[in-house]
């Protein structure tokens, strides 16, 4: 049986398969699952009959260097709302390029009087979801778990008291 695995041929892929026939790019039906392409969005208010994506370039004219024209939102999906607050909206774009870009100019808008409660981070996979949230119940167990946290990228880290900053 492995000699049959080893013999199998892999066929290549094509560098064009991504386009149509006429030259323009097709969405793949998984490119919201595309974990490198999408972010996530927190506190974007709800509105009936409101139109999502134009909401979204509209947060993105907010952002510093002029962000809105050089990247292409490729999907939009909002979550359902849980707790009262709006739902998370799932953002995805063309490249990974466009991402780090929305990314690395998230906090021009905190300084934005009306997207302020707005949150961008980057869309994490299932399995790093679990991961984190193992980390976290493992942490409130142990006797000092109360000082450590984990970080964004999956660090734990001892928990900087407000005493020390100040």
């Amino acid at each position: 049986m492995q000699t049959k695995i080893d013999t199998m041929e892999i066929p290549e892929r094509s560098t064009h398969e991504n386009e149509d026939t006429n030259g323009s790019q097709r969405v793949r039906p998984s490119q919201q699952e595309d974990h490198d392409r999408t972010i996530i969005a927190s506190g974007i208010p709800f509105s009936e009959g409101g139109n999502l994506q134009q909401k979204l370039e509209e947060i993105f004219s907010a952002l510093d260097n002029d962000v809105s024209s050089k990247v292409n939102i490729r999907g939009v999906t909002r979550f359902r709302s849980r707790d009262q607050r709006p739902g998370l909206v799932k953002i995805s774009f063309d490249s990974v390029d466009e991402k780090v870009l929305v990314l690395r100019n998230k906090m021009s808008l905190k300084t934005s009087a009306d997207y302020k409660e707005v949150n961008l981070k980057s869309s994490k996979s299932r399995a790093e979801l679990l991961i984190e949230q193992n980390a976290r119940a493992l942490l409130r167990h142990l006797p000092q778990g109360r000082n450590l946290r984990v970080t964004a990228n999956g660090r734990i880290q001892v928990r900087q008291q407000e005493a020390e900053s100040n």
